[in-house]
């Protein structure tokens, strides 16, 4: 998949269910004005995704990672608003997987198999906007205790 052709006022990219193994580092260097991306139903893993594979996404309101193979939360652009990961194999949340997220209102991240023992009490701890968080398919016996400090006095959906 190459988007260099693509124009620089881009602001929509479907490229989903295409069975895409790996992004190039450079794939949306040229694409600033993306604002939603749908990478879902690709063949997606770590490996595949270079460091800083997004960082030129500036603009990114909505990323769709849903069904790939990651197993660890990639660098993201700190401008989305709507995060989607479900699916994938995440092994585990840490404190630093959503820092720098501060506009991040909805997060869905079902089917990932987490629990107790492997997302970190810290690590809803930087999404003070979020509003809307789904967390289907998990074995929590508790709401992380990250969470409730995050929700405050808005109401959260869970």
């Amino acid at each position: 998949m190459n988007m260099q052709g693509a124009p620089s006022s881009l602001e929509q990219g479907p490229p989903t269910e295409n069975e895409i193994p790996k992004l190039p580092a450079d794939t949306f260097k040229t694409l600033p004005n993306l604002e939603w991306l749908d990478l879902s139903e690709n063949k997606l893993s770590d490996a595949g995704l270079p460091l800083h594979v997004f960082r030129n996404l500036t603009k990114s309101k909505r990323l769709n990672l849903d069904g790939n193979h990651l197993t660890a939360i990639p660098p993201l652009p700190q401008s989305l608003q709507e995060l989607k990961m479900n699916d994938n194999n995440i092994r585990g949340l840490h404190q630093y997987s959503f820092q720098g997220l501060y506009n991040l209102l909805t997060l869905k991240p079902e089917g990932n198999g987490f629990h107790d023992r492997n997302v970190c009490p810290l690590t809803f701890k930087p999404l003070q906007s979020l509003m809307y968080l789904r967390l289907d398919c998990h074995s929590f016996r508790a709401i992380p205790s990250s969470l409730q400090a995050a929700a405050g006095p808005e109401p959260t959906q869970l």
